[in-house]
């Protein structure tokens, strides 16, 4: 079950870029200017603290969390795009890899989860502005766990992706191995998910911003390799050789 199922003839050793990645990379982090504009005072989150605290947050901003749901729904799809961009370019370099397409679901399914939290937290809002304070407290803690199932396959995604690019020969090892670093550690948050693990679960998210280092290095890399009059590259110069079988 080898990562790589493209044969070392088929690749050509030369990276074809594109400059989606790095779109992708920025547009995700929009995401906290989204929340910066809401003025949003709460945001779902573990531990749970208590009824009151948590009706005083949630009070006059169900506008504004609702505001952050919409704007997840449009930023969030970046980091979608990051691992269609880096699938992308390595098919055209001649590497092929189901691994890769399963890192593209595994980052779809993290960030439809994380705006159905979003959602929930909009829910919440309202129902703490009707004074319905038990149903706002029980949506509230349905959205923290939603949040919390992010990280499981935001990291597999990661992790996939990272050994994709060590595999495929065509990145700097140490930017793939950087990959693989903060993929583990955001897995490893993603399964320490239960309220007992809450203060290990909070230091093992922390290398988010590795995973956020490997994407932005990983988009400038292939912003620059770029070629000229990329789309005719896609239709006429991209290798067509048929991956081998590999699952």
């Amino acid at each position: 079950m080898a990562i790589d199922e493209t044969t070392e003839s088929t690749v050509t050793h030369r990276l074809v870029g594109n400059r989606l990645m790095l779109t992708g990379a920025l547009l995700y982090l929009t995401e906290f200017a989204g929340i910066a504009l809401s003025q949003a005072q709460h945001l779902p989150e573990q531990p749970a603290v208590d009824g009151l605290t948590l009706m005083r947050d949630y009070a006059g901003h169900a506008d504004g969390l609702g505001f952050v749901m919409g704007w997840f729904g449009i930023v969030l799809l970046g980091r979608v795009l990051v691992l269609v961009a880096l699938r992308v370019a390595l098919a055209r370099s001649g590497y092929r890899s189901a691994w890769m397409d399963l890192a593209v679901v595994a980052m779809a399914v993290g960030v439809t989860l994380e705006m159905a939290s979003a959602a929930l937290a909009t829910a919440a809002g309202q129902l703490a502005d009707a004074g319905q304070n038990s149903a706002a407290v029980a949506i509230d803690r349905g959205a923290a766990y939603l949040a919390d199932a992010i990280y499981a396959p935001a990291g597999l995604a990661v992790i996939l992706a990272s050994c994709c690019m060590y595999a495929s020969r065509l990145f700097p090892r140490v930017l793939a191995i950087l990959g693989m670093l903060g993929g583990a550690a955001t897995l490893a948050a993603g399964l320490l998910s239960g309220p007992s693990f809450f203060d290990v679960q909070d230091a093992l998210s922390m290398p988010v911003f590795v995973v956020w280092a490997w994407m932005l290095w990983a988009g400038v890399l292939m912003w620059l390799r770029t070629p000229k009059h990329s789309h005719r590259l896609a239709r006429s110069e991209a290798p067509n050789h048929p991956a081998t079988e590999g699952l």
